[in-house]
């Protein structure tokens, strides 16, 4: 064996060598790391899908309360306007001669609304009054809600007495926002 032929040899077993070399950096380093990325980028591709279906039905279950809102804009402002007992004094003496609001201890629960009952005791000159009474409520800034029974008794004369209940509605929601709104401002 000549010089040459130990050097082509030689040569041979380091080409093996750096080929053995890399093929095992191939199959320990960059074949798993290529399935794991396989794997990730199918759970993205599962992801942004889901995300796609669950942000439609959003959009579209977001347009229909939009669309909601915008349609009954006056009932959602009656739910959220304060009861004024004064503004509904005011309105009831202009249909009786006397007005007397009482509080009710009410054992009512709901956890959306906060709702007032009260007696009104009034006096009238004609049931006609009382009628127009209840035609009129709507133009209060609130739910109001006209309970029976309703009593009517003559007391002598042109007079007679009227006792009965409303509640109003007003949303507890607009009193949790008004207090979570001032910390932010700050």
């Amino acid at each position: 064996m000549n010089l040459k032929e130990i050097r082509l040899i030689r040569l041979l077993l380091w080409i093996l060598v750096y080929l053995i070399l890399l093929f095992s950096l191939v199959f320990v380093l960059v074949i798993p790391t290529v399935k794991r990325y396989k794997t990730i980028h199918l759970s993205l591709q599962q992801q942004k899908n889901a995300y796609k279906i669950v942000k439609q039905e959003y959009d579209e279950l977001s347009g229909h309360l939009r669309k909601l809102r915008r349609d009954h804009r006056k009932i959602i402002d009656a739910f959220e306007a304060p009861w004024n007992k004064s503004s509904f004094v005011k309105l009831a003496k202009n249909y009786f001669t006397t007005v007397t609001v009482r509080p009710v201890e009410s054992n009512h629960s709901n956890p959306n609304f906060q709702i007032y009952e009260v007696d009104a005791r009034v006096q009238m000159s004609s049931p006609q009054n009382f009628y127009r009474f209840i035609d009129a409520l709507p133009t209060l800034p609130n739910v109001i809600q006209a309970d029976f029974p309703i009593a009517f008794r003559s007391v002598g004369g042109d007079t007679i007495d009227g006792i009965f209940r409303i509640k109003v509605y007003e949303e507890k929601r607009a009193k949790k926002e008004s207090n979570a709104s001032k910390p932010s401002d700050s």
